[in-house]
């Protein structure tokens, strides 16, 4: 084996092929992958390849064969876009080969430009030299190449590595694709990525992906760039863009959501070699600026001018002679905040706030791809996170918070445009209005905060979505898998609590003496919910004015049955769901590990409300 993976790798007898990359937001090819492959036989796979390698201490000249014959390919097919090339951490702390420099003669020998390459880590062992590839990626930065994290999520120093080493791209594991469009725990997963992804300025591809149900979570997530069989196999020539792009022609991106995009103001930087003379007289010329940001030649930022505190320096006793021939890079704060255009105000929010507290300023530069595109305001992102959080809250519920009626029905419009497949709930409660007339307004209200924060604690963040849309009226738009079991949970869970809204002697009764609307004194039992249930798979849905009509006929049946109801209709046909023995012994088990999904977006700002008016969930 060692005998014949020398020959290989002195032949170079290896083959490439090529994977596209999507471009998600542009809907272009961002880049292919090259991927090794042996000569026919036990080492044409590239997990025997690269292992025999290491067994015969040969991974760094393996590696810089399959490089070799990569670029040799992509020159002799004439591309000159971006390449993603692996290579394990291992081998660029190999010190047979001197990385920098062997590449770079490597990309120039083939006529590509280093800067249209990305090396891939591909390494998922654990990593201990961190100083020492730092340094060499640094070398290899300094020459225009970027880099990415491969298969992130699965390794065993996947975090550190990206703490560390801060790479241009993440690639997310094919595993965390599979699936995502049933699993809630995947999907947080991923978007607690990209959310990092968008602090640190690295960007996102998703790996694995094969199907248009993938893609569409992932598009409402907002990824970066997706790859997978959907898109094209690897193959030995370059696939063209229109056949990487044909598979996604049907899909409709979502609204781009509210970024520190929106909050970009041209200001135009000042080069770090400019003297401190002609500073002078640029503060001069332009008395309105409070900031200046320091960008080099290649777009980059370097660090900022402070207004005030470079006049409070240069006004001293001699400083004048003594700084006006010093560079601007000498006197400018090395250490701005900078912010990635892709960044959720929220998280701009939260680092803009802790730099105000730390340092007093006010004033950040915002980048796109790592180059300077603008300055923001602190001021600005207050006007546009209070705006934001207005319209929220004009069509929110005013005594839940929850969604109202203008929201539900553009979330029902939207997922009905991107023909997914859900159903729809609306749930009410049953003798309401003599439970409200009998013990008063204040309890009322609080029969509806606690059904309300059932609602939200029993369904699958992010995946469903809950509507107050007036009175005792909510609705319940489901995507997770496991919906009739929710909902069986939030039967049970408000019939649990909703004793405790009742005095002894009326839960002994089993309900309250009132009159009725013929003016008769009858017993109205305790309060119970009435769920009516529409199936899109059954029901080919056209706007929400049709699902409304729908779910109003489905309401009445439900309404027309005695205590508790679950009313479907779908696959089938109509029926109670209570009545479905199975289902109920599913309900009674403990809840999914996905329901501990952490959320930091829409249900947990909607849920803190409810908490202080009703109380923590009874578990």
């Amino acid at each position: 084996m060692d005998r014949d993976i020398a020959a290989i790798v002195g032949a170079q007898r290896i083959t490439t092929a090529f994977q596209p990359i999507i471009d998600v937001r542009s809907r272009t090819l961002l880049a292919y992958e090259a991927l090794a492959r042996g000569p026919e036989g036990p080492l044409q796979q590239p997990l025997a390849l690269f292992a025999a390698a290491r067994t015969g201490g040969l991974l760094p000249q393996l590696e810089l064969a399959c490089l070799t014959v990569a670029l040799r390919a992509a020159a002799a097919a004439d591309y000159a876009g971006r390449l993603f090339l692996n290579m394990s951490p291992h081998s660029l702390l190999s010190a047979t080969i001197h990385w920098p420099q062997e590449l770079e003669q490597l990309c120039r020998r083939h006529a590509i430009e280093p800067t249209a390459c990305v090396l891939e880590l591909t390494e998922q062992s654990l990593l201990e030299d961190y100083e020492q590839i730092r340094e060499t990626l640094r070398a290899l930065r300094a020459r225009g190449f970027d880099f990415a994290i491969d298969d992130f999520g699965i390794g065993y120093s996947g975090l550190r590595m990206w703490s560390e080493l801060r790479p241009d791209f993440i690639k997310i594991d094919g595993y965390f694709a599979r699936g995502v469009e049933r699993d809630p725990v995947k999907l947080e997963f991923v978007r607690s990525i990209i959310d990092m992804a968008r602090a640190v300025g690295s960007r996102v591809i998703v790996e694995g992906v094969e199907t248009l149900e993938q893609c569409r979570e992932l598009f409402d997530l907002d990824v970066d760039g997706l790859q997978g069989y959907l898109c094209g196999r690897p193959q030995s020539t370059l696939c063209s863009a229109a056949d990487a792009l044909a598979p996604l022609a049907s899909l409709r991106l979502p609204d781009p959501p509210t970024t520190a995009a929106d909050l970009i103001a041209e200001v135009a930087p000042v080069p770090p070699d400019m003297r401190v003379s002609a500073f002078v007289r640029l503060i001069q010329e332009r008395p309105q600026c409070a900031a200046f940001p320091v960008v080099g030649a290649d777009g980059v930022p370097q660090g900022m001018l402070w207004r005030d505190r470079f006049l409070v320096t240069y006004s001293k006793p001699l400083h004048p002679e003594a700084l006006s021939r010093k560079p601007l890079s000498a006197m400018m704060d090395p250490d701005p905040l900078i912010l990635d255009e892709r960044l959720r105000l929220e998280q701009a929010s939260r680092l803009v706030t802790r730099k105000l507290r730390t340092d007093g300023t006010d004033q950040f530069i915002i980048v796109r791809d790592g180059l300077y595109v603008g300055m923001g305001h602190a001021l600005d992102l207050l006007m546009h996170i209070t705006a934001g959080r207005i319209k929220a809250a004009t069509h929110s519920n005013p005594l839940t918070t929850l969604p109202g009626n203008v929201p539900t029905r553009e979330r029902i419009t939207r997922i009905i445009e991107q023909d997914r497949a859900f159903v729809v709930c609306y749930a009410d409660l049953d003798n309401f209005k003599p439970f409200n007339d009998y013990y008063g307004y204040a309890r009322g209200d609080q029969v509806l905060l606690q059904l309300a924060q059932v609602l939200v604690s029993c369904v699958a963040r992010r995946a469903d979505f809950v509507g107050h849309i007036g009175g005792d009226d909510f609705v319940l738009l489901m995507r997770s898998v496991d919906w009739a079991v929710r909902l069986t949970r939030i039967i049970e869970e408000f019939g649990a609590r909703v004793r405790s809204l009742y005095s002894a002697a009326d839960v002994a009764r089993g309900g309250i003496e009132a009159i009725d609307r013929y003016g008769q004194r009858r017993l109205f039992p305790l309060l119970t919910l009435s769920i009516a249930i529409v199936d899109s798979a059954v029901h080919r849905f056209r706007s929400a004015d049709e699902v409304s009509e729908w779910l109003q006929a489905a309401k009445r049946r439900a309404k027309s049955i005695e205590g508790n109801c679950l009313w479907y209709e779908g696959s089938g046909g109509a029926r109670n769901l209570l009545d479905d023995p199975e289902l109920l012994v599913q309900a009674g088990r403990p809840p999914e590990r996905q329901d501990s999904a952490a959320d930091s977006g829409t249900y947990d700002e909607l849920l803190a409300p409810l908490e202080l008016a009703a109380g923590p969930p009874e578990r």
